[in-house]
């Protein structure tokens, strides 16, 4: 799992000294000169000395920008990192910025900041700029009044939640709202907390929250929730490529198709539905509809994502998907439970395409409830 790593140096100085924060070049002068002294830089510390402890440890890539405070943690505290190069000359809320764009661009799964609220709105921006507001992120916190909900409790809770994403956990990923102080609409001397916007977060506290069944998930109805789930998402979108698989096919019956178990089935809003389609025709159909969406599930016990029963997707048509916004995985909590932890696996006979394709991804496990997961080329990819 290759994971950005991000530390804002200046985070939390204000704090010893009885400042709010230390956003803006006055504030941070006012607070260097009573006294103040970093604080970032060793809870970034913390972070990472409290996830070498774990066993999935080697199993992670870490990605940092130079030059950034984290390049030099990770140094310091020998944790092997590759760097992205940054120009030297950009402010700071720039070279944020700039970091984020070269870490997606380094192909991270997750991205780590160390900081606080003014972190997390530079942060927000940064990956909606780049049309990345779905990659999940998580805050460690540095600030002085952290009010946003992107932040672990902890250093070293958020090690826990990256140990828990390494060993194959069902760990949700929920939206949470980046707050930060802003000026008074009608008081601009005045300061008022406000909502800048929402990311997505791993977040290991909503284990079973929708589906209960005597402790237990009930599978059938988390079935019928992804089902509600993924019909909401594709609302309004012309074409919908379903795959194989009794949850697809519960997904297929709820639009009111003749469909098939095994195959893939499409979905026009205003043409009949192409069964069982061939690999040329659902080709056709991605280089026809721009916005065509695919949902796919995996295979129990397995786990395997792309290879085995779905080769029907070429690799060409794999690449034009953007994974992000018009692909939908779907599993419950149970299938999910019958990988042991292990990653979800792609064999698509394209080793470029199936490393670009690793990392973490999204999975629908019932209404409103999505899951992170691994997935993998290999299973040497976890060792």
């Amino acid at each position: 799992m290759r994971i950005g790593l991000i530390v804002n140096p200046i985070a939390g100085m204000g704090g010893s000294v009885g400042l709010a924060g230390t956003d803006g070049a006055q504030r941070l002068e006012r607070a260097i000169a009573m006294g103040a002294q970093p604080t970032a830089e060793h809870r970034c510390a913390e972070f990472l000395m409290a996830l070498s402890e774990a066993d999935s440890y080697p199993r992670l890539t870490f990605v940092t920008a130079a030059p950034d405070p984290a390049s030099d943690v990770c140094m310091q505290n020998d944790v092997p990192a590759e760097q992205v190069a940054l120009d030297p000359q950009l402010a700071a809320s720039q070279r944020t910025e700039q970091a984020i764009t070269a870490l997606l661009n380094s192909s991270v799964s997750l991205i780590v900041f160390v900081g606080g609220d003014g972190t997390a709105g530079d942060v927000l921006r940064a990956l909606y700029a780049a049309g990345a507001q779905n990659c999940p992120v998580l805050g460690i916190p540095a600030g002085v009044k952290m009010h946003s909900g992107v932040f672990a409790v902890t250093p070293r809770a958020g090690a826990r939640v990256i140990q828990a994403l390494a060993d194959g956990g069902l760990v949700s990923v929920s939206e949470r709202e980046v707050r930060d102080f802003v000026p008074h609409a009608q008081h601009p001397d005045q300061m008022q907390v406000d909502t800048l916007g929402t990311l997505l977060v791993p977040d290991l506290a909503a284990y079973l929250q929708h589906t209960k069944v005597g402790g237990f998930e009930s599978e059938p109805l988390a079935v019928e929730e992804i089902a509600a789930h993924v019909l909401e998402t594709i609302d309004q979108v012309p074409c919908v490529i379903l795959g194989p698989g009794s949850t697809c096919l519960a997904i297929k019956q709820k639009l009111g198709m003749k469909a098939t178990l095994r195959g893939f089935d499409i979905f026009f809003e205003d043409a009949s539905p192409c069964l069982n389609a061939t690999s040329e025709q659902i080709s056709q159909v991605v280089a026809r509809y721009a916005s065509a969406h695919l949902v796919l599930s995996f295979t129990r016990g397995q786990g395997f994502l792309l290879g085995r029963g779905n080769q029907q997707l070429s690799p060409q048509v794999l690449r034009s998907l953007q994974w992000q916004t018009q692909v939908t995985i779907v599993g419950s909590r149970t299938k999910l439970n019958s990988l042991d932890g292990r990653p979800l696996l792609i064999d698509t006979s394209d080793a470029e395409l199936d490393r670009a394709l690793s990392g973490l991804v999204h999975i629908v496990a019932g209404y409103e409830d999505i899951l992170l997961h691994q997935v993998a080329s290999d299973y040497a990819d976890k060792s």
